[in-house]
C-alpha cells in the first residue's frame, strides 16, 4: 500500500513541501496542525523596557509582555548592545511588516536564519539545535566580547511563553542582561483538525511537522487513529523532542531532518 505523507504546516508554507513529495513521485496532502495571526511588532527605535509595562498586556489569556530585569538594570543610554533573540520565521514575518531597525541578531539555523537573509539581514550569532542551543551561543558571544551591558529582545508566540526550553532559555539570557520578551504571533489548531486527520489517516501514512506546536494540536485534537504512522520527520530538535516526548507507545520516533521534504528512506 502507498504511503501518504502529511505535511502539517499552515497552506501557503506547505505547498512547496507537498509539490517537492509529488516531484519525487510520493503522495502528499497538505493537513495543517497550526493556524497562526501575526501581531504587531511591539518595539520602536530607542525605545527602552519601563517598570509600568511590566504588568503586560494579555493575549489569548497570556501576558503579551514580560521584562525580566539583571541584576544590575542601567539606563538604556549606558547599554553598549541592543540584541534581537530571534526564534521562529513567525517573528521574522512580524518584524518584516514594520522593517524596525535592528542592531545585533541572534536566530536559530537554518529556517529562522535564512528568512532574516530574505530579508537582508544576517544574524551575528546562529545556532541550530533549538532556543537553549541559541542562548548558549549568545553566552559565549557575550563572554567572548567582555561582558558588555546588553538588552535582549526576545520575540516569540503564546504558546512559546509556556514553552520549558524557552524558560531554560531565559535562565541563560538573563546572565547576559535584561529580557524583554513579548509575543509578537499567536497559534491555534485549526477549527476541522480531528476530522481531517482521521480522514488522512485511514490508510499508509507518514507525518512531517515544522514546529512543537504542530505536534502538540496533533495529539490534543483526539482525533482517533488506529494504524501508526511509517515515519515522522521533524524540522529542528525542539519539534524532534515534542514528537517523542508524546509519541503513542509502538509508534515511531522522529527523525529530525533539516531537509524538507526528507530525504526518502534507502532500503537495501
Amino acid at each position: 500500500m502507498e504511503t501518504t505523507w502529511l505535511i502539517t504546516r499552515e497552506a501557503d508554507d506547505a505547498r512547496s513541501e507537498r509539490d517537492a513529495f509529488l516531484s519525487r513521485g510520493e503522495r502528499a496532502v497538505i493537513v495543517p496542525c497550526v493556524e497562526t495571526k501575526l501581531l504587531e511588532w511591539p518595539w520602536s527605535e530607542g525605545e527602552s523596557p519601563s517598570p509600568c509595562e511590566a504588568g503586560g498586556g494579555q493575549v489569548g489569556g497570556t501576558p503579551a509582555l514580560e521584562v525580566s530585569p539583571s541584576p544590575q538594570p542601567s539606563p538604556r543610554s549606558r547599554r553598549e548592545r541592543e540584541l534581537t533573540f530571534f526564534t521562529s520565521r513567525r517573528a521574522v514575518a512580524s518584524w518584516s511588516k514594520t522593517h524596525a531597525p535592528l542592531n545585533e541578531v541572534a536566530a536559530l539555523s537554518p529556517a529562522t536564519s535564512t528568512a532574516l537573509e530574505a530579508e537582508h539581514i544576517t544574524p551575528t550569532i546562529t545556532a541550530e539545535g533549538g532556543v537553549v542551543s541559541l542562548a548558549e551561543a549568545v553566552l559565549a558571544w557575550w563572554t567572548a566580547r567582555g561582558t558588555p551591558r546588553t538588552l535582549i529582545r526576545y520575540p516569540t508566540s503564546d504558546a512559546g511563553l509556556r514553552s520549558p526550553e524557552q524558560t531554560e532559555a531565559l535562565n541563560l539570557l538573563r546572565r547576559v542582561g535584561e529580557v524583554d520578551r513579548r509575543v509578537v504571533y499567536v497559534v491555534a489548531p485549526p477549527p476541522n483538525l480531528r476530522a481531517a486527520l482521521e480522514q488522512s489517516t485511514q490508510g499508509a501514512w507518514a507525518i512531517s511537522f515544522a514546529s512543537p506546536s504542530a505536534v502538540q494540536h496533533f495529539f490534543a485534537s483526539g482525533a482517533a487513529i488506529a494504524r501508526a504512522p511509517s515515519r515522522v520527520a521533524c524540522l529542528g530538535a525542539a519539534t524532534e523532542r515534542a514528537w517523542n516526548t508524546a509519541r503513542r507507545e509502538g509508534w515511531p520516533q522522529a527523525v529530525n531532518s533539516r531537509e524538507f521534504p526528507p530525504t526518502p528512506k534507502v532500503t537495501s
